[in-house]
C-alpha cells in the first residue's frame, strides 16, 4: 500500500474498531506473499518449491507466521526445516533489536514527561533514552519475568540516581548474556 492509500486509510479511522481493522488489512496485505511462498513450498511444487522455500528465508521476520500458521500441513522433516527457519528469524531480529537498543543506551537525552493523570502521590523519576532502552534489553533478557516483577525491578532502577542507573546500564552493557544477545549484529 503505497502512502497516499495509507494516510487515506488514517484518516477514516474514527473508532477503536476502524483501527484495529486498519491494522489488520495491513497485516494481511504484508504477509500475503509470504504466506502464498508458503503454500507453494508445502504443496511441494517440483519446479518451484525449494525456491519458495529459500526465498521465505530470506524474508525473515515476513515469513514467520505464515509458516507456523502452515505447520500442521506439513510433513515431520518439513515441519523441522520450517521451525528451524522460523526460531533463526526470531533470533535475528531479537540481535537486530537488542543492537539497536545498545546504541541507544548511549544517548543521555531526557526524554519529556509523561502526562500526569490525577494526583500523584511520588513524583516522576526523569527519564533519559538510555534508561528507556536499558529497560527494553532487560525485557529481551528476561522474557519470562511476569509484569509485576518486571514493574518493581523497572520503578527500583528509575528510584535510583543518574550515576548508580549509568553504571548499571554500563555493567549490563558489558555482560556476557547482553553481548550473545546481541550477537553478530555487535559493533
Amino acid at each position: 500500500m503505497d502512502e497516499i492509500k495509507l494516510r487515506a486509510g488514517l484518516k477514516r479511522i474514527a473508532t477503536d474498531a476502524d483501527e484495529s481493522a486498519f491494522a489488520q488489512v495491513l497485516v494481511d496485505s504484508a504477509r500475503e506473499s509470504a504466506r502464498g511462498l508458503a503454500k507453494i513450498w508445502i504443496e511441494g511444487a517440483k519446479d518451484t518449491g525449494d525456491q519458495a522455500f529459500l526465498v521465505l528465508t530470506d524474508i525473515e521476520e515476513h515469513m514467520v507466521v505464515p509458516l507456523i500458521e502452515r505447520l500442521s500441513d506439513l510433513e515431520p522433516r518439513d515441519a523441522s526445516r520450517a521451525l528451524d527457519a522460523v526460531v533463526e528469524a526470531e533470533i535475528r531480529l531479537r540481535q537486530r533489536i537488542a543492537a539497536t537498543l545498545k546504541d541507544l543506551t548511549e544517548v543521555r537525552t531526557e526524554l519529556p514527561p509523561e502526562p500526569v493523570v490525577g494526583p500523584t502521590e511520588v513524583p516522576l523519576p526523569r527519564l533519559r533514552v538510555c534508561d528507556e532502552a536499558y529497560l527494553k534489553v532487560r525485557r529481551l533478557l528476561h522474557f519470562g519475568e511476569d509484569d509485576l516483577q518486571y514493574t518493581v525491578d523497572r520503578d527500583a532502577f528509575l528510584r535510583l540516581p543518574m550515576p548508580q542507573r549509568d553504571a548499571e546500564i554500563e555493567a549490563a552493557r558489558e555482560s556476557e548474556v547482553w553481548n550473545r544477545l546481541v550477537g553478530d549484529f555487535a559493533d
